[in-house]
């Protein structure tokens, strides 16, 4: 996360600033308290040694007996999220991303401090980043269309980085936590060019000259060089439009024809993958279709899977009050997370000799 963005958190610029200075001071003090005792008091270095030593002298008067009565407390330990906790030692921050619902405009991470007597927790409520996008950003994508020159962009680029590159990342960072809790693997560091797009478009090899789109996404995926033929999550947003989904942008063949082999032969196997699919109103199968393509007598709920040239799902929503509002981010953190059980078997599928 880019401090310019940590930043616009008045609590947290408060935080940092202090820290700062805190640091500096002690900082200071550790390097001219024993050189203003040498130069104006003549201290010999057994002196110098001794006042050093002194520095330490809290932490063990204070910070190892609190230590050690805070390990004698009794009590349970709290468990939030996944993982043995049996081994002792300190969690990292887990967002609360397990069927608990934060409080609106809060982030909510669980700090875990375990040992073999039980264990101490700390719940961490921390401000959304995302405030919603902003008619401005619709109104750019628009312009930037019907104004597709260097010239025009250049004059509003101040309007399109506040209108969209702002929130995108935004976005992006608020839902990073829940991402790495469904897949530790997944690029999820909200910058251009990483998880989120350029709206400068590569025109070498297109017939469509275009310098800017007047669309933008982000994705979060595994690193890879054929990243377009392995599963990964979206958001993409349009002047009229938005979606989010999960899938391939362009599977190959061989992907393709290791789904079918999957259905073909584990078919119960299959339908526990895809049995959430039936029972939601969210998402739709969207990607090209085989006009030909031999299926036997296999029902039309899971041709639509098999005669796939690409796969993905898709939820298509038409520009309405929740893309303006912070609850977006809890909207694509439900529909991911719908979406990760099928990610995974994509995956493993994926993998497959």
């Amino acid at each position: 996360m880019r401090l310019r963005l940590m930043m616009q958190d008045g609590e947290f610029a408060k935080y940092w600033i202090g820290q700062t200075f805190s640091v500096f001071g002690s900082n200071v003090a550790a390097f001219a308290l024993p050189l203003t005792a040498v130069y104006f008091l003549e201290a010999s270095p057994f002196q110098v040694g001794l006042l050093q030593s002194m520095s330490g002298l809290p932490f063990l008067l204070f910070a190892l007996p609190v230590g050690v009565w805070v390990d004698r407390i009794e009590g349970d330990p709290v468990h939030r999220g996944r993982g043995n906790h049996a081994d002792g030692g300190l969690d990292a921050a887990v967002p609360d991303s397990h069927g608990v619902r934060p409080p609106a405009g809060e982030r909510v991470f669980h700090f875990r401090m375990r040992n073999r007597r039980g264990g101490m927790a700390m719940t961490l409520a921390v401000p959304r980043l995302f405030r919603g996008f902003t008619p401005e950003a619709l109104q750019f994508l628009r312009d930037v269309h019907e104004n597709n020159s260097k010239e025009w962009f250049e004059r509003h680029r101040s309007v399109y980085e506040r209108a969209l590159p702002e929130p995108m990342r935004a976005l992006a960072s608020d839902l990073s936590g829940q991402m790495l809790e469904i897949d530790p693997l997944l690029e999820t560091w909200p910058a251009v060019n990483r998880t989120i797009s350029r709206i400068h478009r590569d025109t070498r090899f297109s017939k469509d000259k275009s310098l800017y789109r007047d669309c933008m996404w982000f994705t979060f995926k595994r690193p890879s060089r054929e990243w377009q033929d392995a599963p990964g999550f979206f958001f993409e947003l349009r002047p009229e439009s938005y979606r989010y989904g999960m899938g391939f942008y362009s599977a190959g063949k061989e992907t393709m024809d290791r789904l079918r082999a999957w259905i073909d032969e584990e078919p119960e196997e299959f339908r526990r993958s895809v049995a959430f699919y039936e029972r939601q109103r969210t998402f739709v199968i969207e990607g090209e279709c085989y006009k030909k393509l031999y299926a036997g007598s296999k029902p039309e709920s899971i041709l639509k899977w098999y005669a796939r040239k690409n796969l993905y799902l898709v939820c298509n929503r038409r520009i309405d009050d929740l893309l303006f509002s912070p609850d977006l981010v809890s909207e694509l953190a439900a529909g991911f997370d719908m979406l990760s059980g099928l990610y995974h078997a994509l995956w493993r599928l994926k993998e497959r000799q």
